[in-house]
């Protein structure tokens, strides 16, 4: 990911944390300032819909996304839950640019509100 932003002459990189279940995740959000976090279907001790859901209990605006191994495990996760909570659902394929595109994404969505507001869009 670091060669990806040096490639597009990005100069600050984001840090990344990581831990191996959801229990783990929810201590380190209550210690420290994240941003975004991005998550298995299957977090070791909850799936991604709980941790979500418990993520939003205490911090609603913290974006959380799923980043899946396989269609189908992301498919049989929006079958079976409310999905509502994640900002979005991603399948990994090898490719570390998926992180920057998670990342510009969520920018996006959390800026779209304002940037329409303040500049407008342009209809069809």
């Amino acid at each position: 990911m670091l060669g990806e932003y040096r490639t597009l002459d990005l100069h600050y990189s984001p840090g990344l944390s990581g831990v191996s279940r959801g229990s783990l995740a929810l201590e380190q959000l209550r210690s420290r300032h994240f941003d975004l976090v991005i998550c298995t279907p299957h977090v070791g001790d909850m799936n991604a819909v709980e941790l979500a859901r418990r993520i939003h209990e205490s911090s609603p605006d913290l974006p959380v996304v799923v980043l899946g191994y396989n269609a189908r495990e992301l498919e049989e996760l929006r079958a079976r839950h409310d999905t509502s909570r994640l900002a979005g659902r991603f399948l990994w394929q090898g490719d570390a640019r998926i992180l920057l595109a998670i990342i510009k994404l969520v920018e996006d969505q959390i800026n779209v509100a304002h940037d329409t507001r303040s500049i407008g869009y342009r209809s069809s």
